[in-house]
Protein backbone atom coordinates (compact mmCIF):
# COMPACT_ATOMS: atom_id res chain seq x y z
CA UNK A 1 0.00 0.00 0.00
CA UNK A 2 1.31 3.55 -0.67
CA UNK A 3 2.14 5.89 2.07
CA UNK A 4 -0.35 8.73 2.58
CA UNK A 5 -0.16 11.84 0.09
CA UNK A 6 1.22 15.07 1.91
CA UNK A 7 -0.42 18.33 1.62
CA UNK A 8 2.61 18.91 -0.45
CA UNK A 9 1.95 16.69 -2.88
CA UNK A 10 -1.83 17.73 -2.57
CA UNK A 11 -1.07 21.15 -3.23
CA UNK A 12 -3.74 23.55 -5.20
CA UNK A 13 -5.83 20.07 -5.57
CA UNK A 14 -9.35 20.96 -4.88
CA UNK A 15 -11.03 17.88 -6.50
CA UNK A 16 -10.12 14.09 -6.26
CA UNK A 17 -11.62 12.16 -9.28
CA UNK A 18 -12.49 8.20 -8.48
CA UNK A 19 -12.51 6.32 -11.83
CA UNK A 20 -11.44 2.52 -12.52
CA UNK A 21 -10.21 2.76 -16.19
CA UNK A 22 -10.72 -0.70 -17.81
CA UNK A 23 -10.21 -1.61 -21.62
CA UNK A 24 -12.98 -1.68 -23.69
CA UNK A 25 -14.68 1.59 -22.06
CA UNK A 26 -13.78 4.25 -23.92
CA UNK A 27 -16.73 5.73 -24.18
CA UNK A 28 -16.25 6.17 -20.54
CA UNK A 29 -12.56 7.09 -20.66
CA UNK A 30 -13.62 9.86 -22.63
CA UNK A 31 -16.62 11.31 -20.58
CA UNK A 32 -14.02 11.67 -17.84
CA UNK A 33 -11.17 12.89 -20.15
CA UNK A 34 -14.12 15.61 -20.67
CA UNK A 35 -14.87 16.46 -17.35
CA UNK A 36 -11.49 16.73 -16.58
CA UNK A 37 -10.62 19.19 -19.63
CA UNK A 38 -13.35 20.92 -18.15
CA UNK A 39 -12.00 21.23 -14.62
CA UNK A 40 -8.89 22.41 -15.68
CA UNK A 41 -10.45 25.48 -18.10
CA UNK A 42 -12.48 26.75 -14.87
CA UNK A 43 -9.06 26.77 -12.76
CA UNK A 44 -9.94 23.60 -10.53
CA UNK A 45 -6.90 21.06 -9.94
CA UNK A 46 -8.37 17.45 -10.21
CA UNK A 47 -6.32 14.21 -9.21
CA UNK A 48 -7.75 11.27 -10.33
CA UNK A 49 -7.26 7.79 -8.77
CA UNK A 50 -7.75 4.73 -10.27
CA UNK A 51 -8.64 2.68 -7.53
CA UNK A 52 -10.38 2.78 -3.98
CA UNK A 53 -6.54 2.09 -2.70
CA UNK A 54 -5.34 4.69 -4.69
CA UNK A 55 -8.03 7.28 -3.22
CA UNK A 56 -7.16 5.88 0.48
CA UNK A 57 -3.30 7.44 -0.03
CA UNK A 58 -5.16 10.97 0.22
CA UNK A 59 -4.79 13.33 2.80
CA UNK A 60 -8.09 14.78 2.78
CA UNK A 61 -8.40 18.65 3.92
CA UNK A 62 -10.23 21.47 3.93
CA UNK A 63 -8.58 22.66 0.43
CA UNK A 64 -10.48 18.95 -1.45
CA UNK A 65 -14.08 20.28 -1.93
CA UNK A 66 -15.29 17.37 -3.43
CA UNK A 67 -14.80 13.58 -4.59
CA UNK A 68 -16.34 13.03 -7.95
CA UNK A 69 -17.73 9.34 -8.66
CA UNK A 70 -17.02 8.59 -12.15
CA UNK A 71 -18.45 5.23 -12.65
CA UNK A 72 -21.30 3.38 -11.26
CA UNK A 73 -23.32 2.91 -7.67
CA UNK A 74 -20.29 0.17 -6.95
CA UNK A 75 -17.57 3.38 -7.01
CA UNK A 76 -19.09 5.93 -5.30
CA UNK A 77 -19.90 3.08 -2.09
CA UNK A 78 -16.30 2.20 -2.59
CA UNK A 79 -15.37 6.22 -2.14
CA UNK A 80 -17.90 6.37 0.41
CA UNK A 81 -16.00 3.44 2.17
CA UNK A 82 -12.92 5.23 1.78
CA UNK A 83 -13.40 8.98 2.53
CA UNK A 84 -16.69 8.24 4.73
CA UNK A 85 -17.69 12.06 6.01
CA UNK A 86 -14.15 13.68 5.45
CA UNK A 87 -15.25 15.09 1.98
CA UNK A 88 -18.82 15.06 0.04
CA UNK A 89 -19.28 12.84 -2.94
CA UNK A 90 -20.31 13.68 -6.51
CA UNK A 91 -21.47 10.85 -8.76
CA UNK A 92 -20.80 11.24 -12.59
CA UNK A 93 -22.78 8.64 -13.92
CA UNK A 94 -20.88 5.98 -16.02
CA UNK A 95 -22.24 2.51 -14.87
CA UNK A 96 -25.21 0.38 -15.69
CA UNK A 97 -27.90 1.17 -13.53
CA UNK A 98 -26.47 4.40 -11.43
CA UNK A 99 -29.32 3.76 -9.10
CA UNK A 100 -27.97 6.97 -6.91
CA UNK A 101 -27.17 9.55 -9.46
CA UNK A 102 -30.64 8.78 -10.96
CA UNK A 103 -31.75 9.52 -7.13
CA UNK A 104 -29.85 12.81 -6.88
CA UNK A 105 -30.80 13.87 -10.66
CA UNK A 106 -26.75 14.11 -11.70
CA UNK A 107 -26.13 13.42 -15.02
CA UNK A 108 -22.27 12.69 -16.92
CA UNK A 109 -22.08 16.36 -18.10
CA UNK A 110 -19.05 17.95 -17.21
CA UNK A 111 -20.65 21.84 -17.37
CA UNK A 112 -23.28 20.28 -14.72
CA UNK A 113 -20.91 18.95 -12.82
CA UNK A 114 -18.76 21.88 -12.59
CA UNK A 115 -21.64 23.85 -11.67
CA UNK A 116 -22.28 21.49 -8.50
CA UNK A 117 -18.69 22.32 -7.23
CA UNK A 118 -19.62 26.47 -7.55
Amino acid sequence: MKEVLTRRELSGVQVVILHKRRAGQREAVSKVDQLITTLREHEFRPLICGSAEELSTVEFDETIRCVICAGGDGTANAALEVVGRRAPLLPYPLGNENLLAKYLGVGANPNACLDRLK
